[in-house]
C-alpha cells in the first residue's frame, strides 16, 4: 500500500465481509476504499527505514536449550551459580530472563547437566531443546528509532518463521529459534541488513 502497487478496490471487495462482520452492519466498499487510503502513509512511515540501517552483524549459535522455572528466591540464589558455572567454561553462551513469575534459562546445550544439576528443586515449567540464536548487532541508533525490533522480526513472521524467545540489551538483539528454522531465518535477515 506504500508503494500505491495495491488495488484498493480489489482489496476492499475482498475486506468487506471481514469489516461487515467485525461492525455487525453493511459497509460500502468505497467507505473501507476512504479507510485504506487514510492508513497507507502509516504503512509508508513503518517501511520507510529499512532495517539494514540499524543492523551492524549477524551471529548464529546452535545447539541451545533453554529452561524455564517458577520464580523464587532459591531460584535467584541459582542463576549465579549457573553464572559462575558457565564462567568456567570460555565461549559458553547463557543469558537468563527474570520475568514476574518466572525466570528463563537459554544456555549451550552441553551446560544441560549444569542446569539441572544447579536447579534441582526448583519448579520447572518448561524444557526446550534443539534450538539456535541468532544476534543482531545493532547500531547505538537503535535506542532512539521506534520499530527497530519490529521491523526486524517482521520479515520472519512474515515468512513463517516462529521465533520461540527474543533477548536484547543495549545493541544487541538475539533470536531463538527452532534449529530446523536458522537457515531460512539467516538468509531473511542477511537480506534485510543488505537493504541500507
Amino acid at each position: 500500500m506504500a508503494e500505491g502497487i495495491v488495488n484498493l478496490s480489489a482489496l476492499a471487495r475482498k475486506l468487506k465481509p471481514l469489516v461487515e462482520g467485525e461492525l455487525l452492519r453493511d459497509v460500502s466498499e468505497a467507505a473501507i476504499v476512504m479507510a485504506l487510503r487514510r492508513m497507507a502513509p502509516e504503512f509508508e512511515a513503518s517501511t520507510r527505514t529499512p532495517a539494514g540501517r540499524f543492523i551492524s552483524d549477524l551471529t548464529v549459535r546452535s545447539g541451545l536449550s533453554e529452561f524455564t522455572y517458577q520464580r523464587s528466591q532459591t531460584v535467584i540464589e541459582c542463576q549465579a551459580k549457573l553464572l559462575a558455572e558457565a564462567g568456567k567454561q570460555p565461549n559458553r553462551f547463557v543469558t537468563i530472563a527474570q520475568g514476574a513469575i518466572e525466570v528463563t534459562a537459554i544456555f549451550d546445550e552441553v551446560l544441560a547437566p549444569d542446569v539441572e544439576r544447579i536447579f534441582v528443586g526448583e519448579r520447572c515449567l518448561a524444557q526446550l531443546s534443539d534450538l539456535a540464536a541468532i544476534s543482531v548487532r545493532l547500531t547505538t541508533e537503535t535506542v532512539q528509532s521506534p520499530g527497530v525490533y519490529y521491523t526486524i522480526l517482521k520479515q520472519l513472521a512474515l515468512h513463517g518463521i516462529n521465533t520461540v524467545e527474543v533477548v536484547s540489551t543495549y545493541t544487541e538483539l538475539t533470536i531463538i529459534l527452532e534449529h530446523d528454522l536458522i537457515d531460512r531465518a539467516f538468509s531473511i535477515l542477511l537480506r534485510a541488513a543488505r537493504k541500507k
